[in-house]
């Protein structure tokens, strides 16, 4: 979290109640889509609950931002969110209350039934929250706008999610500056300073038992090699980790990217250590 007092959007993680010894991993929603809207203008920052002890009405009351973006899992998450979200709505009448990530896209009626929340975004968030931060900063509202749910009047509306995907390799760097990022830092099996990096989305499998298979708007698509090993080079440079965990749900879908990002390793000799998810159709023996 920065310095900076003055803001448009305050971006909130909340405390997810799940541990098991080790740091946080980095929450690329907030971190992506916070760069995001750092490079159109917006005046950003990050509360991750899970690595910051403070009260968050507190950091929204010194903030004082126009509009606060929680990014909500679903689960016990969940309860945290609505909290933050009840409490920032009871002390600060006018400020805009936002939600985004998984539970709001797959439950977004449900989700706006809360009196306080007031818009929700399906999928993916950087367009749709950087064009509703562009008519609230001037006093609007657009009902416009594909992936927003809102209330009008009491009845709820719920947008079409937008065809169209942002190109990963065009957006800025993830906001890692705007978090205290030692606090991630692991010492996994494979390594003794491991972060986690996030170089895809989607998924181009529809498996019964996982989110992804009820997400039509959905498909996969990454960062090219050159991209995913200068994001790594950059972490290693300026904070010192010696291993990577690639936490998306399939790093190997194209294995020619793999292929090179590997050739970049070791030309580099970049003595980094990575793990991945993988499925095991994308295995060879070889």
């Amino acid at each position: 979290m920065s310095s900076a007092e003055e803001l448009d959007i305050l971006l909130i993680n909340p405390f997810s109640w799940i541990r098991d010894g080790s740091p946080a991993y980095l929450p690329y929603g907030v971190l992506y889509l916070a760069g995001y809207l750092r490079g159109k203008g917006i005046r950003v920052d990050i509360f991750d609950a899970n690595t910051d002890p403070s009260d968050p009405l507190e950091v929204v009351s010194r903030k004082s931002p126009l509009a606060i973006g929680l990014s909500v899992l679903t689960g016990p998450v969940i309860n945290e969110a609505l909290k933050i979200s009840r409490e920032a709505k009871s002390r600060f009448k006018d400020i805009k209350i936002i939600w985004g990530g998984l539970h709001p896209t797959l439950f977004p009626k449900y989700v706006l039934e809360e009196d306080s929340v007031d818009y929700i975004v399906q999928a993916e968030g950087e367009n749709a929250i950087y064009r509703l931060m562009g008519a609230l900063l001037k006093g609007k509202e657009d009902f416009s706008i594909r992936n927003l749910g809102y209330r009008d009047k009491g009845n709820i509306f719920i947008n079409p999610v937008e065809d169209s995907l942002i190109d990963l390799n065009l957006s800025p760097l993830p906001a890692w500056d705007l978090v205290d990022i030692h606090k991630y830092v692991a010492n996994r099996f494979f390594a003794s300073r491991v972060l986690t990096m996030n170089t895809s989305r989607g998924c181009p499998f529809k498996c019964a038992f996982c989110f992804n298979q009820g997400l039509s708007y959905q498909r996969w698509r990454a960062l090219d090699s050159g991209n995913v090993f200068k994001q790594l080079t950059y972490l290693k440079d300026n904070y010192g980790i010696n291993g990577i965990q690639f936490y998306e749900d399939s790093f190997d879908t194209d294995k020619k990217r793999v292929r090179e990002f590997c050739d970049l390793m070791i030309a580099s000799r970049t003595k980094v250590a990575w793990s991945h998810f993988s499925n095991i159709i994308y295995c060879e023996e070889s």
